[in-house]
């Protein structure tokens, strides 16, 4: 197998890094994609102040980098705001080689802007979501030809039994770019240590070898190993090893 597999920066978010620092923590265990995730507009104004040239350079060298778009405080739509922010997160998607940058749709009030400046966008499905949204969200995407960033964690805490996953899987494979995965229970605990664990990883076997896989979940910062224990359970439940 030749999966795409890697951490969000949002799953060391609480340690203070800067994105160098960042970068280099979470691709030294051998992870081969990563997703750069802003979750404010300072997160997204200030990244070119810590990143350097050879952070960048480490970045462009994975198989798989994507971007998420600043989820607070924010709401995208044609006004002088949205359009900062776009030619922002246009120019380190660039930089970069990103292929992605993922939206929230509660944010997203026009989701035409997103075409429009070429941002490659996918759309994340929120816990709000149910069954009774899938057409909704089905004629979304193929009006704006937009892909999905499914997120097994949202889609769990909409519908535990996770019918809801299977059928979104179903209903938006030919859409389906990327995945977001992490521990179903209290506080989203990594996927290694999730009573749903097992679970988890029956669904991601269903996710074709070509969508990258992004592990999402909170890791302490006095738990630095957990990164690679789940880095090497997600690998053990895929019957899968990583190239670089």
């Amino acid at each position: 197998m030749n999966r795409m597999i890697g951490f969000s920066t949002s799953c060391v978010r609480g340690w203070e890094l800067a994105p160098d620092d960042t970068v280099k923590l979470l691709t030294k265990g051998g992870a081969n994609g990563i997703e750069l995730a802003f979750t404010s507009l300072d997160d997204l104004f200030l990244y070119d102040s810590y990143i350097s040239i050879k952070g960048e350079k480490l970045l462009r060298s994975l198989k798989h980098v994507s971007l998420h778009a600043p989820w607070t405080k924010i709401k995208y739509a044609d006004n002088v705001e949205s359009q900062k922010v776009f030619e922002k997160l246009r120019q380190i998607k660039e930089r970069i080689g990103a292929r992605f940058i993922v939206f929230h749709t509660n944010v997203v009030e026009d989701f035409g802007v997103l075409k429009y400046y070429e941002l490659n966008p996918l759309i994340e499905n929120i816990p709000s979501f149910d069954v009774s949204g899938l057409k909704e969200l089905q004629t979304l995407m193929e009006k704006f030809d937009i892909g999905l960033c499914f997120d097994i964690h949202h889609a769990c805490e909409s519908d535990p039994s996770m019918n809801l996953s299977y059928k979104i899987l179903e209903v938006f494979k030919e859409r389906l770019s990327e995945v977001h995965v992490s521990g179903y229970n209290d506080n989203c605990p990594p996927v290694h240590q999730s009573k749903s664990r097992k679970l988890i990883i029956n669904l991601l076997r269903q996710i074709p070898e070509n969508i990258p896989i992004i592990m999402e979940s909170p890791i302490p910062k006095d738990k630095p190993e957990y990164l690679d224990k789940e880095l090497q359970f997600i690998l053990a439940g895929l019957q899968c090893e990583l190239k670089k």
